[in-house]
């Protein structure tokens, strides 16, 4: 099996060697490692040529700045290999990963195989994330909505794009590409979710596949401007995508839950510029009940029952209350159930320590 290894490469000059030795030391040998420098000004596409005059499996394309997502994009337009991987070029890998996800997409036949990963401090302690279940996803599990609801949202084991395979003649066939991250934010959860609706086979591994890098300068864990607006174009996008293959209804949870989750994201965003929890969640909340195509997913959230299929009584609740706020357009009431959320996890935070 041909594995073809999409490398997007910005600013990461100081970890750059660190996730490369990582591809070149893969037990898995048979790969194609590309290396798509997003026009980084460091000197990371100087290491890049570098990587390609070393190891004749890698090859380089450079391009001008557009962001992640659509330098993914480039790497699967070149991609030859059988099965794709994407590796963020702050992380890197355990020596077994690809060969680990290989075996059981051959033993599966699976279109997406998903690992564990544990997560990499700047101290250099590490925090592996629970055990996952291994085997195959069965596909009546998956079509219900308690049944998936662990799989998107209290673990999210299917919504990152690192840590899996892809099968490239799955991607193909449903012309599956990730979306502008300067206009839309979680452009991984997007790509899954428009993967999810195409019924692929799922095998989930329980063995750590992927060092994720705690980087406080990182897309992930920095503040993100226009956070909230990002967030509302999220929710556009995957509306129209759901209208024009007619099953909007059949996949209302992923878009109406996660509708909720991230208001309170966007909240928790707003503080990192220093805001109060109060006036921070106040913000995400007012983009939230102003935009129309977001005030009728919480509507029909609300009128569809389905948040009483959710497992957990905790988020049912906070789910059906904070929907109905942002339906009616109550911003302070959503604004309030967000504060009130994050007050509850920070105690329970408090009492873990």
């Amino acid at each position: 099996m041909r594995i073809s290894v999409i490398v997007p490469v910005y600013g990461v000059e100081a970890f750059l060697d660190d996730c490369m030795q990582s591809i070149f030391a893969q037990t898995h040998q048979e790969l194609e490692i590309l290396l798509v420098d997003d026009g980084s000004p460091d000197k990371c596409p100087a290491m890049c040529d570098a990587y390609a005059a070393h190891d004749s499996r890698v090859r380089v394309i450079h391009k001008q700045n557009e962001g992640l997502g659509l330098a993914r994009n480039t790497g699967l337009a070149a991609a030859t290999g059988d099965y794709v991987c994407f590796v963020d070029s702050d992380d890197f890998l355990p020596p077994d990963a690809l060969e680990t996800l290989a075996d059981a997409a051959e033993a599966g036949g699976a279109e997406i195989v998903c690992g564990s990963f544990e997560r990499v401090y700047p101290d250099g302690t590490r925090a592996p994330r629970g055990p996952i279940p291994a085997g195959e996803i069965p596909r009546e599990r998956l079509d219900g909505i308690a049944g998936r609801y662990p799989f998107f949202f209290s673990e999210a084991y299917l919504v990152m794009a690192w840590g899996k395979l892809y099968q490239r003649s799955f991607l193909e066939a449903h012309a599956l590409r990730f979306d502008r991250n300067s206009e839309i934010y979680e452009e991984d959860r997007l790509f899954a979710y428009k993967a999810f609706i195409q019924k692929p086979r799922y095998i989930l591994v329980d063995r750590i596949v992927y060092c994720y890098r705690y980087n406080e300068q990182s897309i992930m864990n920095s503040h993100k401007k226009n956070y909230p607006q990002r967030m509302c174009a999220f929710f556009e996008n995957y509306a129209a995508y759901l209208w024009e293959r007619n099953v909007y209804f059949d996949y209302l949870d992923l878009i109406g839950f996660h509708l909720v989750f991230a208001a309170y994201l966007c909240g928790i965003n707003e503080m990192g510029t220093g805001a109060k929890p109060g006036p921070a969640f106040r913000r995400a909340a007012a983009v939230f009940t102003e935009n129309k195509t977001v005030r009728q997913i919480a509507t029909d959230v609300g009128g569809s029952g389905i948040v009483r299929q959710v497992p957990s009584f905790a988020d049912r609740r906070f789910l059906a209350m904070t929907a109905a706020a942002i339906s009616r357009g109550r911003a302070k009431t959503a604004a309030r159930l967000l504060h009130l959320a994050w007050k509850v996890k920070e105690r329970g935070n408090h009492r873990a320590g």
